[in-house]
C-alpha cells in the first residue's frame, strides 16, 4: 500500500503533510526518497554550474588565443604556452591570464 503525501521540496529544506493520518513508519520511506532526489537534483546542479564554469573559461582561453595569434603572429600552440609561461610566473590560472589579455585587447581596440 502507498502511503499519499504532499511533498515540498525547496532548496533550504522539505516538509512532508500527509492527506491522511499515516504511521511514521509509512511515512518515514517517503520522506527519504524524497531527500535522496533533492541531493541528486542538487549534485547535478552543482556539476552543471562546475561544466558552464569550465566552457566559459575555455572560451576566453579561445579567445586570447586568437588575440596573441592575430597580434604576435604566434601558432596556436605557441599562443597556449605564452598563457601558460604567464600564468606559472604570475601564480595565477591560465584562464585568469586570457582574461586579461582579452581586456586589455578590448580597451586597445575601439
Amino acid at each position: 500500500m502507498s502511503p499519499s503525501i504532499e511533498i515540498f521540496v525547496t532548496p533550504q529544506r522539505y516538509r512532508a503533510r500527509p492527506r491522511r493520518n499515516h504511521k511514521p513508519a509509512e511515512v518515514k520511506p517517503v520522506l527519504r526518497a524524497a531527500v535522496a532526489l533533492f541531493r541528486r537534483h542538487l549534485q547535478t546542479h552543482q556539476a552543471l554550474t562546475a561544466a558552464e564554469s569550465r566552457l566559459r573559461e575555455r572560451d576566453v582561453v579561445d579567445r586570447a588565443k586568437a588575440i596573441l595569434i592575430r597580434t604576435r603572429k604566434l601558432s596556436e600552440p605557441e599562443a597556449y604556452r605564452w598563457l601558460r609561461r604567464e600564468a606559472m610566473a604570475s601564480a595565477r590560472r591560465i584562464p585568469e591570464i586570457a582574461l586579461t589579455v582579452v581586456q586589455a585587447h578590448a580597451k586597445e581596440t575601439p
